[in-house]
């Protein structure tokens, strides 16, 4: 049956960049073998299922949400099969696959999100980059949980003073605005603060980088720890936030000081920022809401305060990129396969990779091309992977 060209707009052909086994070349087997030999968890015996092999089916599980399991191994099965031959050579039944993901559990999928889930920007990245500072940005969002006994015991669907009709995963990630990949990710449960949460994930800031926040984020507190770790910080802040002017600069902006506490005001210490303010508009018209935005970067000529608002705009990168993960690889609707509270967080991690692999390929096709990333469709790429395996899905796997 004829079938249209796979291609995205502006002519871009993802075959070119969808080759067997994307999988194994984004997340590489000795990767793989490394961290799954760090926690112990190497195959004594011969198995239907290695536990390599389940490392990659955990991650399918993402890019495959709407096929049943037992169908997603098999497309894995036809992706790897040119590059692993002798990896796997058998589809195993449900409880095998259960049982395999149970013995491999939670850790071994972390650590590798966390090894491969890096920034993926090259110099020449476009939309990456603002002067020599990578962008950066931070916030948080949540996963719905199927609504099993076991799962509510962890992740309750009552906190806070909410009701959920499921039980909700709560993450923190950092995601590299130019790529809109996810570099580094901390998952909790509705208990967890989306600021304490967000504390686990500064290490993996670089002084390079320039991380943009709203206004939940902003405070003495995290906003001291991330200038620690080098990196610049634009931060939105909240309209009770009080900060006396102490110097005005010739772009507008001026200089002022945060503090820790009420004693550390008295005491006239504190933290030197820069703040900007302005008003919204909106199709040339004042839209009424004013911002301020307080930033590390005290050198105004460094960054004007103009060019410093425009670039907060994108900050909304990272809600495209939640959208991606929770609507587009995980079906509408839909909560995740897992029935047990340590394989719910191990397919969470599947799913970070699986952005990842997937917003990897859109980066590597854009610069190819020279164009924005953003000038590509997630959704699309996603369908023309899902379709390349469709062979898989509709035949018998090798073997049988």
């Amino acid at each position: 049956m004829a079938r249209n060209e796979q291609t995205l707009p502006g002519g871009v052909r993802l075959n070119d960049h969808l080759g067997s086994g994307v999988l194994a070349e984004v997340v590489p087997m000795p990767l793989v073998r490394e961290v799954v030999a760090r926690h112990g968890k190497q195959t004594l015996r011969n198995r239907k299922l290695p536990r390599e092999m389940l490392v990659y089916y955990v991650i399918a599980m993402a890019l495959f949400s709407n096929i049943n399991i037992r169908s997603v191994l098999q497309a894995l099965l036809e992706s790897l099969s040119g590059l692993f031959p002798s990896l796997c050579r058998w589809a195993a039944c449900e409880s095998a696959i259960s049982q395999g993901r149970t013995r491999l559990g939670e850790h071994v999928i972390r650590e590798l999100a966390e090894r491969v889930c890096r920034p993926a920007a090259e110099a020449d990245s476009r939309g990456a980059w603002y002067g020599s500072f990578r962008l950066m940005a931070i916030d948080g969002s949540s996963f719905t949980l199927p609504d099993e006994r076991e799962i509510v015991k962890e992740f309750p669907k009552h906190s806070n003073g909410k009701d959920y009709p499921n039980p909700q995963l709560r993450f923190v990630a950092l995601v590299e605005i130019g790529t809109r990949c996810m570099c580094a990710v901390a998952q909790g449960t509705d208990k967890d603060s989306e600021k304490s949460l967000a504390e686990k994930v500064l290490a993996r800031l670089m002084p390079d980088m320039l991380l943009l926040g709203d206004r939940y984020y902003m405070g003495y507190d995290l906003f001291t720890k991330t200038s620690a770790t080098g990196a610049q910080v634009l931060f939105r802040a909240k309209a009770n936030l009080g900060l006396k002017p102490l110097e005005y600069l010739p772009d507008g902006s001026y200089l002022a000081k945060i503090y820790r506490d009420r004693k550390d005001r008295r005491q006239d210490g504190g933290l030197g920022v820069r703040v900007i303010e302005y008003r919204v508009n909106e199709n040339g018209k004042p839209r009424g809401e004013s911002c301020r935005l307080v930033t590390s970067i005290l050198d105004w000529q460094k960054a004007p305060a103009e060019e410093l608002a425009m670039l907060y705009c994108r900050r909304w990168g990272i809600e495209t990129a939640f959208d991606e993960l929770k609507s587009h690889l995980k079906l509408p609707g839909h909560t995740l396969r897992s029935k047990r509270p340590d394989l719910v967080r191990q397919e969470f991690w599947g799913f970070v990779i699986a952005h990842y692999v997937v917003r990897f390929i859109m980066h590597r096709a854009a610069r190819a091309n020279d164009i924005d990333p953003d000038d590509l469709s997630f959704q699309q790429t996603v369908n023309i992977l899902r379709r390349k395996a469709a062979s898989a899905v509709l035949s018998p796997p090798r073997g049988q």
